[in-house]
């Protein structure tokens, strides 16, 4: 038995609704403004995991501010994971079905 894709993603302060829509162009998006991930319909429940987990990295780095030096080259691969995984932690805990759903438990 696969899990449902979780309706809310919850980072930090931030709130995305979550859905699959038909004929979307990207596999995955995440827009801050709007407030939403969307994932592309149809992808098997394995691919679903894989593009949720990066969309949700890619909410964690809105939400520390990291895209604010997206262009500052001499930030390290760890001061990327610092300031991002707590962020992803917090996503697991607080989103309602979202650690089931990347674990493909029952």
């Amino acid at each position: 038995m696969t899990t449902a894709l979780p309706k809310k993603v919850l980072v930090g302060p931030l709130v995305f609704d979550v859905a699959a829509v038909a004929g979307a162009k990207d596999w995955g998006l995440t827009d801050l403004q709007a407030g939403t991930i969307t994932l592309r319909a149809g992808m098997t429940p394995e691919m679903q995991r894989w593009i949720l987990a990066h969309e949700v990295m890619h909410a964690a780095l809105f939400a520390s501010g990291v895209m604010d030096d997206a262009n500052d080259l001499t930030l390290t691969e760890e001061a990327w994971v610092a300031r991002t995984s707590p962020l992803f932690a917090d996503a697991l805990q607080r989103s309602p079905g979202l650690a089931e759903f990347l674990a493909g438990a029952a």
